[in-house]
């Protein structure tokens, strides 16, 4: 039997690697957004415009490659390069229909947009970004008014970042015209915390305040993709 290479045995002896079907839970350890940023070696926006799959010199292990064409470089690399393409490889994928699925792991899709925060320490990781999937956001836009708004990998959007961690809506499904589509649902079942600014006055009724904390957030309530890569530039300077 051939020796597993350093990048799986590394991921085997965390107990990240499982072929499955469903979904996986792993462990990580909870980061916040200061925490996220200072770990980054790289920050950049940029949109998925290749999925290459492959094995590993064994062939026992599958890594999916990841081309992004590069938007903005936040930080990272040299000030005087120009990059227009950058390759990123995630532990897991399909290849000639094997498939491994790593824990935790991010499952980026074609044609989409994200945010990435990742290391580069040359050390043998199954995701190359910070936190294993929290230094992601994926990008959505509005069709109609073309305001873009990041999302955690899950699909929850960010209402704001307060005393260095990023609070949470529930999961958005859609944004259209300003009008926020959520699954409220999915909120409930796993009880996401929802955040949203209370404006009355301080004789309101305390009952009135309770029920507006928990009214829908709208696209008011959302940070918007350029609050993000501000609130990344100005933490960490190129």
């Amino acid at each position: 039997m051939k020796a597993f290479d350093s990048t799986t045995r590394a991921l085997f002896a965390a107990g990240m690697i499982i072929a499955v079907v469903g979904p996986c839970l792993g462990m990580v350890q909870k980061m916040g957004f200061d925490e996220i940023v200072d770990a980054s070696a790289l920050a950049f926006l940029g949109s998925v415009v290749s999925l290459d799959a492959y094995e590993s010199e064994n062939g026992q292990m599958i890594f999916t490659r990841v081309t992004f064409a590069v938007e903005e470089i936040l930080h990272g690399r040299s000030d005087s390069e120009s990059i227009e393409t950058l390759e990123l490889s995630f532990a897991g994928g399909e290849v000639n229909g094997r498939r491994i699925k790593v824990s935790d792991v991010p499952v980026l899709i074609l044609g989409e947009a994200y945010v990435v925060l990742a290391r580069e320490d040359g050390r043998p990781n199954a995701s190359p970004v910070v936190g294993v999937y929290q230094g992601l956001f994926r990008v959505i836009e509005d069709p109609v008014s073309g305001e873009r708004y990041p999302t955690d990998p899950a699909g929850r959007a960010m209402s704001r970042i307060n005393d260095g961690k990023i609070v949470k809506t529930p999961l958005v499904l859609a944004i259209s015209n300003g009008a926020l589509q959520l699954n409220l649902q999915e909120s409930m079942d796993h009880e996401v915390q929802v955040e949203v600014p209370v404006l009355a006055s301080p004789a309101a009724d305390p009952h009135a305040l309770a029920t507006r904390s928990k009214e829908t957030p709208t696209t008011e309530d959302l940070m918007k993709l350029d609050d993000l890569l501000e609130a990344i530039r100005s933490r960490k300077p190129r």
